[in-house]
């Protein structure tokens, strides 16, 4: 397992080790670090050392590879019998390879294993208790790990947190839900932008008439790295990358502006972001990673009837993202490695762990937060940010107050608390 680790600017005082999860899954904590200590209050700089790492199958430690990326891409219209019939193909063709990997690999790469990594960390550390914060999927790793060691625990930051208890179907129906929600801001945005005049101030029009295009001819990108053409959901993943920050939406304008003109290079840069590509790993790729622990962690999918249903409602029910949502639904349908599926996330800690969650936030909404303050019983607390996006911590002074105190003082917060 590949770990990083910054040194507190006091070693004289120190507190010890704050283990940092970025999320994903399969998001590079080594690769984030850099980004960490910039913002980072100071307060955590000075007591702890910072460290994290790559989780099994992500960045240095042996990243996962799947196959052939355009085996991934979705299929344009899972609604008819071909359409359908196409997505079950494709997805069972990636689950295959991934199971061939998995099993030339020899190990595991589920949440579970991942946590008890984790406590193996811990103790070469030297850290009697974990002192953690992990941002999405890292927070469901941090409630896992509380699962699994409750007398371990010194405090946990646990910021934006998927449903601990929700169905495949439920959290892509819920993410859907706040897509088209922070779509409808971005658009009602517009006339406060001066970005908007790139996309004549209609920037729906603007991107069904790119996705439309996609559709038909994909987009070439002009970027000099050999991207090949944009297809429709490229388009539609880049869009739902830009949307959870505001700060992102002149840049989404610029893109689709520069997309309707014939050039996917700047939507390239955003999924790039995604992936963790950076010019020193330029084939980084977290997909497959991704695929992996999530369809390892979940129960085995609902019927063909059923998941024929749920992607019927995503469309009908989503008018600009939904056929990109219905593609999710396939994600772990034909998966047939073994499973590992977590189980519900409670704790007997007595340790102190804040839950964050976002009443703004798209992708992992507010509701999954709650479930898991409700879940870990009475040493956790709920902390509620109306800060817009995705994860609050590092973007609002009154969250990071909140998250210094705790994990320097490790003392219980009130059982609800909100920023502005």
């Amino acid at each position: 397992m590949a770990v990083v680790r910054v040194r507190s600017r006091r070693q004289h005082d120190r507190l010890g080790s704050l283990v940092l999860n970025p999320g994903g899954p399969g998001s590079s904590g080594i690769d984030a670090m850099p980004g960490w200590t910039a913002w980072f209050p100071d307060g955590l700089l000075e007591r702890f050392d910072l460290v994290s790492f790559d989780p099994r199958g992500t960045g240095a430690s042996g990243a996962f590879d799947c196959g052939d990326a355009a085996a991934r891409s979705a299929v344009a219209d899972v609604l008819t019998d071909a359409g359908f019939a196409a997505g079950q193909a494709r997805s069972a063709a990636h689950s295959r390879a991934c199971a061939a990997e998995i099993a030339d690999r020899g190990a595991g790469f589920e949440t579970d294993a991942v946590a008890r990594d984790l406590d193996v960390l811990r103790q070469a550390l030297g850290d009697e208790w974990l002192t953690y914060v992990g941002w999405s999927y890292g927070a469901r790793l941090g409630a896992h790990y509380a699962h699994l060691y409750p007398d371990r625990v010194r405090a946990l930051v646990l910021d934006a947190p998927p449903h601990p208890t929700a169905s495949w179907p439920e959290v892509v129906d819920a993410q859907l839900d706040g897509f088209e929600s922070t779509f409808a801001a971005y658009l009602r945005d517009c006339p406060s932008r001066d970005s908007c005049a790139l996309v004549a101030s209609d920037p729906q029009r603007v991107l069904d008439r790119v996705v439309r295009t996609a559709r038909e001819t994909p987009i070439p990108s002009g970027r000099p790295t050999h991207d090949p053409p944009a297809t429709w959901d490229l388009v539609i993943r880049s869009v739902l990358a830009h949307l959870p920050s505001a700060q992102l939406w002149p840049d989404l304008d610029a893109a689709l502006s520069e997309a309707d003109r014939g050039d996917s290079g700047s939507l390239y840069a955003m999924i790039d972001a995604i992936k963790g590509k950076t010019p020193g790993r330029p084939d980084a790729d977290t997909d497959d990673a991704q695929h992996t622990v999530l369809c390892t962690d979940t129960p085995e999918s609902a019927d063909l009837r059923a998941l024929r249903a749920a992607a019927v409602g995503a469309v009908r029910d989503h008018p600009t993202f939904g056929a990109y949502g219905a593609w999710w639904l396939f994600e772990c349908s034909t998966w047939t490695a073994p499973r590992a599926p977590l189980p519900t996330p409670t704790s007997t800690t007595t340790a102190p762990v804040l839950v964050i969650g976002g009443e703004g936030d798209p992708s992992t909404p507010l509701a999954g937060a709650q479930a898991l303050t409700r879940l870990l019983g009475p040493s956790a607390a709920l902390l509620t940010s109306s800060t817009p996006g995705h994860t609050a911590f590092g973007r609002s002074a009154c969250v990071n107050d909140r998250v210094v105190r705790e994990l320097v003082d490790a003392v219980l917060a009130r059982q609800s608390m909100s920023c502005p």
